[in-house]
């Protein structure tokens, strides 16, 4: 493992997780590096090294993107997988070509009205619950899409009542389910997102589930991502895949989850 290079890009300073991966890295042995994405050695890092492994929020997405122009293409295929899963749209076009279920969706533009209501609407490149809405009825429909004036593309779904502001975390790591936790809103909200205010708590998943959150995963042949799943009347749901998902989930978890991520990328 020593003879591993291992790149890690991040797009802030402030975010923890890319810190804590660096850490775990060099107490492996490995020789780590930790980059930025505006750092003009950036490329060059890439390009040389054994391993990268993306943390990402979409808002830098745009960053990323210009990058698939200048990485060697073994780098460049990485990053592309990566990038689609990070498009919601992406990610539920590449979803409903397989068996794994979703709520039903579909994409609308900015001058079209939904089928029905209630629906909740997403932004493309949302993250932590932002972006996200429950839509009642045209003038909610209308308030959203002016609030986000830049977007011309929205992911429209069906409204899952019965999951009443609850979903699943799971934490995938090739093929072993790591971590798993329950986040439930604190209000009324139908959102769950622990940066909305919800609480986590430890969960034990189905096998359902597990083999869901696994076969999401492979979809865009991640290392690594955190799997959202919803219950509803017709069973588990997978809502989201989220390729650079945080470790807040390490709180209900006995797995040192940053190691299990490490040793995947590095294939230890």
């Amino acid at each position: 493992m020593a003879n591993q290079s291992l790149v890690i890009v991040s797009g802030s300073k402030s975010a923890p997780g890319a810190p804590m991966l660096l850490k775990v890295a060099q107490d492996q042995g490995i020789d780590a590096t930790l980059t930025y994405i505006d750092d003009p050695l950036t490329v060059s890092r890439i390009n040389a090294a054994d391993t990268v492994l993306y943390r990402m929020s979409p808002q830098m997405r745009p960053k990323y993107i210009a990058l698939l122009d200048v990485l060697v293409e073994e780098k460049r295929s990485q990053l592309a997988d990566y990038l689609a899963a990070f498009s919601k749209i992406n990610m539920y076009d590449a979803l409903v070509s397989t068996d794994i279920p979703t709520p039903k969706s579909y994409t609308i533009s900015r001058d079209q009205q939904v089928l029905e209501y209630p629906i909740v609407i997403k932004i493309p490149n949302g993250y932590q619950g932002l972006g996200v809405e429950l839509i009642r009825n045209e003038n909610d429909l209308a308030t959203f899409k002016a609030e986000f004036s830049d977007e011309d593309e929205f992911l429209v779904q069906e409204y899952i009542e019965e999951s009443k502001g609850s979903d699943k975390r799971l934490f995938i790591v090739g093929d072993t389910c790591v971590a798993a936790m329950k986040r439930t809103s604190q209000t009324d909200d139908f959102r769950a997102n622990l940066h909305l205010g919800g609480a986590m708590a430890s969960y034990e998943p189905t096998a359902q589930e597990v083999a869901y959150a696994l076969a999401a995963t492979k979809v865009f042949n991640l290392d690594f991502a955190g799997i959202d799943i919803i219950d509803s009347n017709r069973g588990p749901l997978v809502l989201e895949i989220n390729p650079s998902p945080g470790f807040g989930i390490q709180a209900v978890s006995t797995h040192n989850i940053a190691e299990e991520v490490v040793r995947q990328v590095v294939k230890a």
